[in-house]
């Protein structure tokens, strides 16, 4: 493939992305069920969270860790 006259051949010209990597934590109440995320804080097993919804305060005494197929393949 050839680059187009108005984009450089050397990758060093070329711009540099910056990439950044946010965890997202989803929590769901066991009082209301319902459902909130808090980004880049790791939850800690044995401290409790608040309900935005309901306000009951719900003790942390599981992880789950999700990982799909098509993570680990890359």
């Amino acid at each position: 493939m050839q680059d187009s006259p108005n984009t450089p051949d050397d990758k060093t010209q070329l711009p540099h992305a910056v990439v950044s990597l946010e965890h997202l934590y989803h929590y769901r109440c066991g009082a209301c069920d319902a459902w909130w995320s808090i980004a880049d804080r790791h939850p800690k097993l044995g401290t409790h969270v608040f309900c935005p919804e309901c306000g009951a305060k719900n003790l942390i005494l599981h992880i789950e860790f999700a990982i799909t197929n098509e993570e680990c393949s890359s």
